[in-house]
């Protein structure tokens, strides 16, 4: 059963958009947004973020326990702070499969079905569970 406390995971796809008219200033906040970076992975937030081959933005996968985190977390981005960005999209994800669906919000319960932090099977999904 669920319990009104409990932490449910916050996923998203966030898609950060680039113009060449920023790519100077990109270039000089890459240190401070890489250290950006490692504090949240660190902080278990960001499972993935990387630059798109083409240099037109880049793609960042978050968990969070809850939304508002998320848009704190994306607000302090110094590329962000700084309007080195020239738009963000972000999409909710259900995570449903692979190595990322046994994160720590999510646990696989006896049967095989993925639970949120308050135990709750989430709708048809499944993970493996690793031995």
């Amino acid at each position: 059963m669920s319990s009104p406390s409990a932490e449910v995971p916050v996923r998203a796809v966030v898609s950060y958009h680039y113009a060449d008219a920023e790519a100077e200033l990109r270039r000089e906040q890459l240190e401070p947004h890489r250290v950006w970076i490692r504090d949240l992975v660190d902080r278990g937030r960001l499972l993935g973020a990387g630059s798109l081959d083409d240099g037109s933005g880049a793609i960042l996968v978050f968990e969070t326990t809850t939304r508002a985190q998320l848009e704190q977390d994306l607000a302090s981005d110094p590329y962000r702070v700084t309007g080195a960005i020239r738009a963000v999209d972000v999409a909710n994800w259900e995570l449903r499969h692979g190595p990322w669906a046994c994160s720590p919000l999510v646990s696989t319960g006896d049967d095989g079905h993925a639970r949120n932090a308050a135990g709750d099977p989430s709708a048809d999904s499944r993970s493996e569970t690793r031995r």
